[in-house]
């Protein structure tokens, strides 16, 4: 299958729906909003891009969220789409405001329901008039499923399956469908069975932004605001939008096929937005149809300059100076080498450390040494998405640890436990295998990736990542379904890199599970309620009655307050 992405699939009587999973769930930890532009407010970035680009298109057009346009604008004046070291546009603001007729803003728990229904009648109408439906998800994805979380109320919204849009293919049997889908772990909707035929054939043609076993990645946040402004794949698209609308209009060349097209973008993906780690993406492509090959504009009967005239009446925001290139996205390693040998002196991030003793004080402090030993492990970029929270967190408390209220003292201690317990139940696990490795804490799983992306060493890794997902062997945190994916990554290309035979690994993998049954099990607890840590953490925890664990909303409100004697000087 080639992993390739494109500008999705409008034609002159498309029926388009757009949906975005992100909720309004408060997290005590942050004291943010899921819709806040630091958190997931990326995903509504990329969600109102598309509607202003595909405005006035297609036969009909239905935009389902759960967040009231006006209250974001209210909350957080606006979203924003690009790197912040390029031109970025504006894609929400009190000048910038979503078609009211196409906008369906649902109740958090009636989003899924409602927006189940529209798609079923929608294919109906369509199919009976033989014409495309074009569904395009903005959300969070399930590591173990693949299923997309659509509204509620909670940290983790209810899931829109495969098996649901599985079905509402079937029940209209012939529909040409085309999904657009930014979440991680979206590239297991282009493999299932469930959106084949039984000869093979794929019943809808899908693209997106992550691979089976991948996580999707939004721009870095800002510096100064601390804004995650849209997908990096979908800003791909627009760089590959924008080329050719200029190209067509100096009429240059032969109008590119949909397949050629598909790969520009690749390209860009690759060599323009995000050349240091481009691989990592590891879009992917499925197709329904045999039209690829057909002329672009043919395929979908709208100039692209119709994007291209949207696209420019959409404010601009000037890029800013980057003090260090490095932090620039789309800079190159040339770019990059270069400038370390123009300043062979420029720092890293400098993390202060100190001893600490036996007191509230000492408590954070070593939360505070975790964390600078988690940053220190490769533990992914920031901007992947199962990296926003924990990341943000983790970086207050290095930065600027007074920003962290009880709370989130509570709740960073719950991800570096599992993070780093995690790390090391998989350097267990890959002794009792036999296997030959390198400490898990210098493995850079983002860089191997970014290396071997769409080689046979990353379809077996990949592979083996959901065999391993699919053992239960990593437990997930309590009242969490969102797994640490480097450890499963590193169990994974250890068994690759082996060069044992596959049944052979996973014979070793299920021997394993049994020869350290008692360790996994020792380990998982440990996930799973802290012990262990330190005399004067467990004290702690034990004095203030709290499970180290995120709870369940309902009983965050009998949470008891840190000690008094609690606060502290950095």
């Amino acid at each position: 299958m080639p992993s390739i992405a494109t500008l999705p699939d409008v034609q002159p009587n498309t029926h388009i729906i757009g949906l975005c999973g992100v909720n309004d769930y408060h997290s005590l930890l942050t004291n943010q909003n899921a819709c806040d532009p630091a958190i997931d407010g990326w995903m509504l970035s990329d969600f109102y891009l598309f509607h202003h680009l595909f405005r006035g298109t297609g036969r009909s057009q239905a935009w389902f969220t759960c967040l009231d346009p006006e209250v974001l604008i209210r909350r957080h004046g606006e979203y924003v789409h690009g790197n912040c070291y390029r031109e970025r546009r504006v894609v929400l603001d009190r000048h910038t405001l979503p078609d009211p007729s196409t906008l369906r803003v649902e109740e958090p728990d009636n989003l899924l329901p409602n927006f189940l229904n529209y798609l079923r009648l929608q294919c109906e109408v369509a199919r009976a008039a033989n014409e495309p439906v074009l569904l395009c998800a903005f959300c969070h994805g399930d590591s173990l499923t693949n299923g997309l979380e659509i509204g509620g109320t909670g940290e983790d919204g209810p899931l829109l399956r495969v098996e649901d849009i599985s079905e509402v293919i079937a029940s209209s049997p012939g529909i040409q469908i085309c999904l657009l889908l930014t979440s991680c772990f979206s590239g297991g909707w282009t493999v299932t069975p469930l959106l084949r035929d039984t000869d093979g054939k794929g019943r809808a043609t899908v693209m997106t932004a992550a691979g089976p076993s991948t996580p999707s990645e939004s721009w870095p946040l800002t510096a100064s605001l601390g804004r995650a402004c849209g997908s990096i794949y979908t800003s791909a698209i627009i760089s590959v939008l924008e080329s050719e609308a200029t190209r067509e209009e100096n009429r240059e060349g032969q109008q590119m096929s949909a397949r050629e097209f598909a790969c520009t973008i690749r390209s860009d993906l690759l060599n323009i937005i995000g050349p240091r780690f481009g691989e990592t993406h590891d879009s992917q492509f499925e197709v329904q149809n045999e039209q690829w090959e057909d002329p672009y504009q043919h395929r979908t009967g709208i100039p692209l300059r119709h994007y291209w005239k949207i696209l420019q009446g959409l404010r601009v925001i000037p890029p800013r100076d980057p003090t260090d290139i490095r932090l620039d996205r789309s800079s190159t390693a040339e770019q990059i080498e270069a400038w370390q040998i123009a300043y062979p002196t420029a720092p890293h991030v400098i993390l202060a450390d100190s001893n600490y003793g036996g007191s509230m004080y000492a408590v954070k402090k070593a939360i505070r040494r975790k964390a600078i030993e988690y940053m220190e492990s490769h533990p992914g970029l920031d901007s992947l998405a199962p990296n926003h929270i924990p990341h943000l967190l983790i970086n207050r408390c290095i930065q600027n640890p007074h920003q962290l209220s009880e709370e989130a003292w509570s709740g960073l201690w719950d991800i570096l436990h599992y993070r780093l317990k995690s790390i090391k139940l998989a350097e267990n696990l890959v002794h009792q295998l036999g296997l030959q490795a390198s400490k898990a804490c210098r493995w850079d799983h983002v860089e191997w990736q970014a290396k071997n992306g769409g080689t046979d060493a990353f379809k077996q890794a990949s592979g083996l990542y959901r065999v391993i997902l699919e053992s239960g062997i990593f437990p997930t945190p309590d009242g969490s379904r969102k797994h640490y994916d480097k450890p499963l990554w590193y169990l994974a290309v250890a068994c690759v890199e082996s060069g044992l035979p596959s049944p052979e690994i996973e014979r070793r993998l299920e021997e394993a599970k049994h020869l350290v049954y008692e360790t996994i099990i020792s380990c998982a607890k440990g996930l799973k309620r802290t012990r262990t840590f330190s005399k004067v953490a467990d004290t702690w925890i034990t004095s203030s009655k709290r499970r180290v664990r995120t709870l369940s909303p309902s009983k965050r409100a009998n949470r008891r307050s840190l000690p008094s004697n609690a606060s502290m000087q950095f």
